[in-house]
């Protein structure tokens, strides 16, 4: 009951610390075009490159090498208090 209540919170968190918090990085880039920062960009781009290293990325089109597999990943966007 305790875990079903937190999920159904979890999902109504659009705001932490005064920020618009994005649930997708097409939402993070409108948000930064609409406030005239680049917040949500460099946090983007930080986190790729930091996390770029475990992921061989392939241009379009190209074929996945032998004993590869494809995934999907997603980022969960936050706001850390005292993180300016």
């Amino acid at each position: 009951m305790i875990i079903k209540a937190m999920k159904k919170q979890h999902f109504r968190i659009h705001q932490k610390c005064g920020t618009e918090i994005p649930k997708s990085v097409k939402e993070g880039l409108a948000l930064d075009a609409s406030t005239g920062t680049t917040l949500w960009t460099d946090a983007t781009r930080k986190e790729m490159k930091n996390v770029g290293v475990a992921f061989e990325i392939l241009p379009e089109r190209a074929r996945m090498p032998v004993r590869h597999t494809h995934i999907q990943c997603h980022l969960v966007f936050n706001v850390k208090h005292g993180s300016l």
